[in-house]
């Protein structure tokens, strides 16, 4: 049986909610790229997380150091909702929540 090749759709309110975070523009694209390339090779491994709040979809954690911006490095953890009910081949990215904390590299 051969699994799904999967598309990933970010919703514009995720795309909105992502310039909140003030991420440097490196960070933003590393971040966008394991969204496009590891999401879809995931889902297996994650549909059991679904969100008590909406059970159409599941949630996927991303962490992403953002060091460009050496005069105060930073740790972010995101939390997506992804939908993966919607279409057999899309997932859709239709919320996200995030932290940040200070982080200091190791020298």
């Amino acid at each position: 049986m051969c699994l799904p090749a999967f598309r990933v759709n970010i919703q514009p309110a995720v795309i909105k909610a992502l310039g909140f975070a003030d991420l440097s523009r490196t960070a933003l694209v590393r971040l966008v790229a394991k969204l496009l390339t590891e999401l879809p090779g995931d889902v297996g491994a994650l549909r059991h997380r679904r969100l008590p709040d909406d059970p159409d979809c599941f949630e996927y954690r991303v962490a992403i150091y953002d060091q460009d911006q050496p005069e105060r490095p930073r740790r972010f953890l995101f939390r997506f909702a992804v939908n993966d009910t919607r279409s057999p081949d899309v997932l859709f990215l239709v919320n996200v929540r995030f932290s940040s904390k200070p982080w200091q590299p190791e020298p």
